[in-house]
């Protein structure tokens, strides 16, 4: 790398940083709309099967679909791992009902509406 010795060199080292970012950028864009591309066929098969539905109808939302999915994996499968089928069946089934609660509350909640509508929009891969 080349040492900058005066203002001009600076500047001119400036903008090709600037041009490179740019570049950069662009590319990046281009790279994560071929992943949503080859992403788009799972996308169709799961809302055509609708997994991504709750009981009632209505779409969930990801961070909910996250929740439920990680209380089946922790407290379903290590957690409850010796227990009777009883509790195997009802605990977790309590825990999802009172997380969708919770979240449902947040989600009536104006600061708390924001937090989960951009976590849920980060966590989406395809609508």
């Amino acid at each position: 790398m080349k040492t900058i010795s005066n203002y001009k060199e600076l500047v001119a080292e400036r903008t090709r940083l600037e041009a490179e970012l740019r570049n950069q950028k662009l590319i990046i864009k281009a790279e994560i709309e071929e992943i949503k591309s080859k992403f788009e066929p799972i996308g169709d098969v799961i809302s055509m099967l609708g997994i991504a539905k709750g009981k009632d109808g209505e779409k969930s939302s990801v961070l909910q679909t996250g929740v439920s999915m990680g209380i089946d994996f922790l407290v379903r499968d290590n957690l409850l791992a010796r227990a009777g089928w009883a509790t195997k069946v009802l605990l977790p089934a309590a825990l999802k009902g009172f997380s969708k609660f919770f979240l449902n509350k947040m989600a009536n909640n104006t600061k708390a509406k924001k937090v989960l509508n951009s976590v849920d929009q980060k966590l989406e891969i395809h609508n």
